[in-house]
């Protein structure tokens, strides 16, 4: 136990300082996700009665970009970690990721005797229902097939999350990852904005109230690929857990702070000051015994 928590303290220590003069996780560079929702217009919902799903995507998943591959079998070989893919052409025959809605750890394997569909589903951020909803029922074909076939606004989730979420906008589903909440609300904006697309009141009440926040204020409006590649030591599921709790250092953390010491130095800033404060404390008494001893 005693090595463990040196291992965290020392990786700790290592990284402080820089932790804190490192960029803002979001402030990446182009419009604040907050701006861009002033221009996006506040408007009541149109019916479904003259939705037809088969209308925006006719062929299915299609090569739209000219990559050679379906923007289903690219956004697959996009989301899942490339040191674990085994690819045949465009067909993704094994990969692993961690689901960014959930945090499940999820694996596709092609080989495996009860393998018969992947366990992944590619969600549009934006659903397409939402987008017929808010201005997209009277777009031509052309329209409604690059909306479907739009990278922007694809991720790879888990199956039974994307089918939780159906067809809600942020005002009826936002992710059991709470961390992911700037980033997705972002990600609503950003396409919504692309394609003049409307919000009803609710749902724009909701995505100031999120983007507003203190953590979200300065969150870019970025595609959905800035969400992939979810560190699992990132994910916060907690459902309001209490905030003394979420500040304390768990001595079973320390394989984190050794594998990724700056990202978890500002994953957890607290615990952070706190460790190297008593790493501090530790050499200047460890000096004064040591001096006594001499």
């Amino acid at each position: 136990m005693g090595m463990n928590i040196s291992k965290t303290l020392a990786a700790t220590a290592v990284i402080a300082a820089t932790s804190f003069i490192a960029a803002p996780a979001h402030a990446t560079g182009g419009d604040l996700a907050i701006d861009l929702l002033d221009d996006i217009t506040i408007a009541e919902e149109q019916g479904m009665d003259t939705y037809d799903r088969d209308s925006w995507a006719p062929s299915g998943w299609v090569d739209a970009d000219g990559t050679g591959c379906t923007t289903q079998e690219d956004i697959l070989i996009r989301d899942t970690e490339p040191e674990s893919q085994v690819i045949d052409d465009c067909s993704l025959t094994f990969g692993t990721a961690v689901d960014p809605y959930s945090g499940e750890f999820v694996e596709h394997d092609r080989d495996a005797a009860d393998f018969n569909r992947t366990p992944f589903d590619i969600d549009h951020i934006v659903p397409v229902g939402e987008a017929h909803r808010s201005g997209g029922a009277d777009w031509d074909a052309d329209t409604k097939q690059a909306f479907y076939q739009d990278k922007e606004n694809l991720l790879a989730v888990i199956a039974s999350e994307n089918q939780s979420k159906s067809d809600a906008d942020v005002n009826n589903y936002l992710p059991p990852n709470q961390a992911l909440y700037c980033d997705y609300v972002a990600t609503n904006v950003l396409v919504k904005h692309k394609y003049d697309l409307t919000m009803d009141q609710a749902e724009h009440d909701v995505a100031a109230s999120v983007l507003s926040d203190e953590e979200c204020a300065d969150t870019i409006a970025q595609p959905a690929v800035a969400m992939s590649a979810v560190d699992a030591d990132a994910v916060d599921t907690s459902q309001g857990a209490d905030s003394a709790d979420a500040d304390s250092i768990a001595l079973t953390d320390y394989e984190a702070a050794m594998d990724d010491p700056m990202g978890w130095a500002q994953d957890n800033p607290v615990p952070a000051i706190g460790a190297v404060a008593v790493v501090i404390i530790g050499i200047f008494v460890a000096r004064g015994v040591k001096s006594k001893k001499s």
